[in-house]
């Protein structure tokens, strides 16, 4: 045991088997061992003591179970965590903002459809048009906003597998006109 720790002093893991003799229905401690390759490899370091017929240590019985899988299971675990919070903050600023954007233009509707019922014996032709336009508008704005938020829903589901090179003044020159 002691030539797969030689980082570690031997008085150490005397005491710490020792200590983890004592611990009693759980996991022992982790511990690094050191490969012959010096690869650290994290393991779960479990002993028992064996008492003579005084009730003294006579021996320990250690185990050493390598727990690299289950760090790296723990580590994807940690990752995928960060990676839900994080979606989750950006999905929550985005619906605040889509909210926001939705309800601007539809806002502007309203208000210029029950001015246009409300007031429409006093209105002019030219305000009456100049409303309906406004409302035009803020329609077309809408749309084109409910247009990019159904594309980029699509994007979620679209899947690049290729790449191909493009002409990007080609690509420029249709994006202008």
């Amino acid at each position: 045991f002691f030539m797969v720790t030689p980082h570690i002093k031997q008085a150490n893991i005397a005491l710490f088997v020792r200590e983890s003799a004592q611990i009693h229905g759980g996991e022992g401690r982790e511990i690094t061992l050191m490969s012959h390759s010096q690869e650290k490899i994290p393991v779960m370091l479990n002993s028992v003591t064996v008492r003579d017929k005084y009730n003294h240590p006579k021996f320990y019985a250690v185990s050493a179970i390598d727990i690299r899988e289950r760090k790296e299971y723990e580590e994807n675990l940690l990752k995928a965590k960060r990676l839900a919070e994080e979606s989750d903050k950006l999905k929550t600023s985005f619906l605040s903002t889509i909210s926001h954007e939705l309800r601007t233009p539809l806002f502007s509707i309203r208000s210029f459809i029950d001015t246009t019922q409300e007031y429409s014996y006093t209105l002019t032709t030219q305000q009456k048009y100049q409303f309906l336009e406004t409302v035009s508008l803020e329609s077309n704005r809408l749309t084109r906003l409910v247009n990019n938020i159904l594309n980029l829903s699509r994007l979620d589901y679209i899947k690049l597998n290729s790449f191909e090179p493009v002409d990007l003044n080609d690509v420029i020159t249709k994006a202008a006109t």
